[in-house]
């Protein structure tokens, strides 16, 4: 037997050793496999006492939490849509460009320095990466379609987050998870 303590939502908090603490006034004996079951499980097993049994936890819902969860969430999709590269048909036809941050300061360097330079695209969906002349009317295009895409990125993204803080107080998790971000749309 083990001599443990629960959090107020019957959750693990302590194990107590006798000989090593003084066990407070609200501990309770289990059996060695529910200790060990219950503090190994700490967000998802919870000990009911009349049962003398473990149960599932589920956490309340706190909604505060959930906005924030979700804010985050988008804040990485958009991240990833910028940064997940962009077509551009400067060269006559559409061609996907990388947009790392790193690629977004190449592009811009080059695109504003006046002169032509080789620039890394691809005709085919990214499976090969050419670098052929461009123009530098050509970068110039490359840059504006890049920020376009960019900035349509940031504004939907911006949408979505204004509608997960505008949810009401009384709403829930699928409320929040009915908020979405779609890229395919711009």
């Amino acid at each position: 037997m083990k001599t443990i303590t629960l959090k107020e939502n019957g959750t693990f908090e302590h194990l107590w050793l006798k000989d090593i603490h003084s066990i407070p006034a609200n501990a309770i004996e289990v059996s060695n496999a529910i200790a060990l079951t219950l503090s190994q499980n700490q967000t998802s097993k919870a000990y009911d006492a009349e049962l003398k049994s473990i149960i599932d936890f589920q956490p309340a819902f706190v909604l505060s939490t959930a906005k924030h969860i979700k804010i985050a969430e988008v804040k990485t999709a958009v991240k990833n849509q910028i940064t997940g590269g962009f077509y551009s048909d400067a060269l006559g036809s559409p061609r996907l460009y990388q947009s790392e941050i790193e690629d977004q300061l190449n592009l811009d360097g080059t695109a504003g320095s006046g002169d032509d330079w080789p620039f890394k695209c691809s005709s085919d969906e990214g499976r090969a990466w050419i670098n052929p002349l461009h123009t530098t009317a050509q970068l110039q295009q490359v840059r504006k379609d890049g920020i376009t895409h960019k900035l349509a990125a940031l504004q939907l993204g911006e949408i979505a987050k204004a509608q997960i803080r505008d949810l009401p107080d009384t709403a829930t998790q699928a409320d929040i998870d009915a908020v979405t971000v779609n890229f395919d749309a711009s």
